[in-house]
């Protein structure tokens, strides 16, 4: 798992990659122009309460600059707790942000995963009982570089909605490729008044 989702720490820096599709005829050159895809997906925004799960998850204070240090420290732990079968994880990678005011600031940043309900907290890790979330969603589908996309058309949205953010945010990772592939699907949550 962790050699899965440490690159989700450099992928920012990656160039998007476009995906061409097209069918030719047998019997010669395309009669047709050939049709460009995006290289990533966007769905609608919906307002959702997203129903509450037993957390387990590590927390450092961090801002955007600095959160790649703890982000690879807990993944890596993580993973070594899973395959020594300390974790047993009931749901995805989830990364919580906390005390989001400013992008620019720092923040609390939870990462872990959704665990049964008898999970005890041990070493580094808290458990907590996540209660259930109101917050405006999309899913997005595509390479990591592209997720600001999501979530500036989640944002960009709330106004039209008459719905304001919290200082609360979450990821998560539903299924995870590598940073540049098309057929990562991210949940993006972002808490509403």
């Amino acid at each position: 798992m962790c050699a899965r989702f440490m690159p989700l720490l450099t992928a920012c820096l990656l160039a998007p990659m476009l995906a061409l599709s097209g069918i030719a005829h047998a019997a010669g050159p395309a009669t047709q122009p050939v049709a460009t895809t995006p290289d990533y997906v966007i769905s609608d925004v919906r307002v959702q309460t997203i129903a509450g799960f037993t957390f387990l998850y590590d927390s450092t204070r961090t801002s955007f600059q600095a959160m790649s240090e703890p982000v690879e420290r807990t993944i890596a732990a993580m993973e070594k707790a899973i395959t020594e079968g300390k974790i047993h994880p009931s749901g995805p990678l989830v990364f919580v942000y906390r005390d989001l005011k400013d992008p620019n600031q720092p923040f609390t940043l939870d990462v872990g995963f959704g665990v049964p309900d008898d999970t005890a907290a041990f070493g580094n890790y808290q458990v907590r009982k996540v209660e259930p979330f109101k917050c405006a969603t999309v899913l997005f589908s595509g390479p990591l570089a592209k997720v600001p996309e999501a979530y500036n058309k989640l944002m960009g949205a709330l106004p039209a909605l008459n719905l304001k953010p919290t200082t609360t945010v979450r990821e998560f990772y539903l299924y995870w490729e590598t940073p540049d592939s098309q057929n990562n699907i991210v949940q993006i949550q972002v808490g509403v008044q």
